[in-house]
């Protein structure tokens, strides 16, 4: 009779294979770019295009220059006038610090941003401007994926001479999950902030620099710059003490930084006759079979999140499977054997039923003899056999006993039934 594995796995207590992935994320800072680690002239310094001052992890691709609008070439400043200046102090108003120029024409440049957001399923460019006497008054911002080819993002917006203004953009799904992405901050137009009048007529004659017109006052910055996302969520599996999940997933993985000391994350490299062996896996191909162990005397719930550095580890024996999506399975025939984890011990599948997705299995070339369950050590997988008969009472090695539910007895608390002790069947019956 056909029917789901789900209810088979609960008659086994197989809580393990059937636990999905919970999930739960708050916005971070992916980078932050506001002078207050690096400061200095973008002409003497051998740190511009200058990096982020914070930044989520080492992988950000973080920097920030200004560049000519009509080409993209980067933009230096000189020592005096026009310059470019990484400023912490209060510039032109009180509390902004970040990127200052003054003398250049800002509807001929822009501040370009360049970040990752790998990891991240969504994010925000949230930051402060001010700009005063030859700076436009008409900003507007475009991102890029490629630094070549930009798209506007969101609304225009007017600056008002020396008074701050806050803009925060939320970044289209296109930026999301990208090596490289590029934000410009950019002057549109002729209309100034001059409040006075002074430059009612073309001020840019003061000369050229860098293929640049300038002039004598044009004080802009583009400060406070706060990238803000929210992260992947975490993959967290529950796995019962000194026990294992199987998970698969089509991307690279890795074990998260958070977790206890005593949880490993592995794959099956070999079966040989009855034994099973493993190894550990620092980051999982995308779509690698996994066997995730708690080492730990307590269930721990247990995170994986996705990986963006080459796969590092072991290939995976072949008869270690797994699916994406749920699975129709077949029951152990004639020709294999089927083999689902349920946290203690690999159980052989009797009848066909639904896998649940992201979960592993093993399939097994029918043997003369197939056991009907594979016990689970540390690093190891040994093939139960042969049964063995003892009286209530009687002690284990290691004095750990666990039943086909993968719950553990302490030694001479067993009663009548079958255990898994050190790698064999164990029937427990009366004196």
């Amino acid at each position: 009779m056909k029917h789901r594995i789900l209810t088979m796995a609960l008659s086994l207590g197989l809580t393990a294979f059937l636990s999905l992935p919970a999930v739960a994320a708050d916005d971070v800072v992916i980078v932050k770019f506001d002078a207050s680690k690096i400061t200095g002239l973008a002409a003497d310094n051998n740190q511009y295009p200058f990096a982020a001052d914070e930044v989520f992890d080492d992988n950000r691709n973080d920097q920030v220059c200004i560049v000519k609008q009509a080409d993209g070439s980067q933009v230096n400043g000189d020592f005096g006038n026009p310059i470019i200046r990484n400023r912490k102090d209060d510039a032109i108003v009180a509390g902004l610090t970040g990127l200052f120029q003054n003398g250049y024409h800002t509807a001929d440049i822009a501040w370009q941003y360049r970040f990752s957001t790998i990891g991240f399923i969504s994010a925000t460019f949230q930051f402060g401007m001010a700009a005063k006497n030859a700076a436009t008054k008409t900003w507007k911002a475009q991102w890029s994926t490629d630094g070549t080819t930009f798209t506007d993002l969101g609304e225009n917006w007017t600056l008002t001479a020396e008074t701050l203004k806050e803009v925060s953009l939320t970044l289209p799904d296109g930026a999301i999950g990208k090596a490289n992405v590029y934000i410009r901050i950019m002057g549109v137009g002729k209309e100034l902030t001059d409040l006075l009048g002074e430059y009612t007529e073309d001020p840019f004659t003061a000369g050229t620099s860098e293929g640049l017109s300038y002039c004598t006052n044009s004080e802009s910055q583009v400060g406070n710059v706060t990238v803000l996302g929210t992260p992947e969520p975490d993959i967290e599996l529950t796995v019962p003490a000194k026990g294992y999940a199987t998970y698969v997933l089509d991307h690279r993985l890795r074990l998260h930084a958070d977790n206890v000391e005593g949880v490993q994350l592995l794959t099956v490299t070999a079966v040989a006759g009855e034994s099973v062996t493993t190894a550990e896996v620092a980051v999982a191909e995308a779509g690698q079979p996994l066997l995730v162990y708690n080492g730990t005397e307590t269930a721990q719930t247990v995170k994986l999140v996705k990986a963006y550095t080459d796969a590092d580890g072991p290939t995976t024996f072949s008869g270690f499977v797994g699916t994406l999506e749920d699975k129709e399975m077949d029951a152990s025939s004639d020709t294999k054997d089927y083999y689902i984890c349920n946290g203690k011990a690999f159980a052989r599948v009797n009848d066909a039923g639904t896998v649940a997705a992201n979960r592993c299995w093993l399939e097994i070339a029918k043997s003369a003899a197939a056991p009907q369950f594979i016990a689970v050590a540390r690093n190891s997988i040994t093939a139960v056999s042969p049964v063995t008969r003892t009286n209530a009472g009687a002690t284990p090695a290691d004095g750990a006993w666990y039943d086909l539910q993968g719950r553990r007895y302490e030694a001479g608390t067993a009663q009548k039934g079958i255990y898994i002790v050190d790698g064999k069947k164990v029937v427990m019956s009366s004196k």
